[in-house]
């Protein structure tokens, strides 16, 4: 799957014609894993649409299972995302939050660095980056991709790379 791309199109919102990716209808939510634990240092890129309010968006990495991760969680409608980790079932939102276009957004993850830029046509690229709190160290050395959406949210391309 690194480096192929998977690529949908025929998008439409009014009266709805997705056919996404991953598509979830209004007040559902859908989930796809890829890849493996062997996956160590990748970048991870996608385009979202987003046609209505009241919808999430969370792309994880380092993935071991539904339990372990770390994530960027996203409020799409207000463009506001935090870095979340995922340990043993327990989710540590970390402090900072911030406003990130999803247009088009590529997620690296090297080392102990993970860094999301979103970018929307028109305007300059939105940026965040999570140094891996100390306590996590050597907890997520290796892992895929999950992607969640909830709300009539649609992601209609996905391409995973490794890291240059």
């Amino acid at each position: 799957m690194i480096g192929n791309p998977i690529i949908t199109e025929n998008i439409q919102f009014g009266r709805e014609s997705f056919s996404g990716v991953l598509t979830a209808e209004m007040g559902d939510t859908a989930t796809l894993s890829i890849g493996n634990t062997a996956w160590t240092d990748y970048l991870v890129s996608l385009r979202v649409d987003m046609p209505f309010r009241d919808n999430h968006l969370r792309v994880g990495v380092r993935v071991m299972d539904i339990n372990n991760m770390i994530a960027l969680d996203c409020e799409p409608s207000a463009y506001l995302c935090t870095w979340i980790v995922v340990y043993n079932g327990e989710e540590d939102k970390l402090p900072t939050e911030t406003q990130l276009y999803m247009d088009a957004l590529t997620i690296s993850a090297q080392g102990d660095t993970f860094t999301a830029v979103g970018n929307y046509p028109g305007f300059p690229s939105t940026k965040m980056s999570l140094i891996l709190p100390p306590k996590y160290k050597g907890k997520f050395s290796g892992g895929g991709v999950l992607l969640r959406i909830t709300s009539a949210l649609e992601i209609d391309f996905i391409q995973i790379d490794p890291f240059p």
